[in-house]
């Protein structure tokens, strides 16, 4: 599994493995992660192999869903958690 995480200094992507996947379930569907894991890279490719995960709760603004969920469809919210 590949998702991608994006803040103000740009995005990255992380790489899920099945047994990761397994572990974190659910989680890995919310719209505000933390994630940690070694950095992993093929020529000029870099990505992060996720081996720990939690919800980022409690934020105030962001992005409410996810392609997986919405269809693709994003949309802007005023309160998360």
């Amino acid at each position: 599994m590949f998702i991608t995480l994006e803040d103000e200094t740009g995005m990255l992507q992380c790489v899920i493995k099945p047994p990761v996947q397994e572990r974190f379930g659910d989680l890995l569907t919310q719209p505000a992660l933390i994630v940690r894991g070694p950095l992993s890279g093929i020529g000029a490719w870099r990505g992060l192999v996720v081996e720990e995960a939690w919800p980022l709760a409690g934020m105030l603004g962001g992005y409410l869903g996810h392609p997986a969920a919405h269809g693709g469809a994003d949309y802007r919210a005023d309160a998360v958690g």
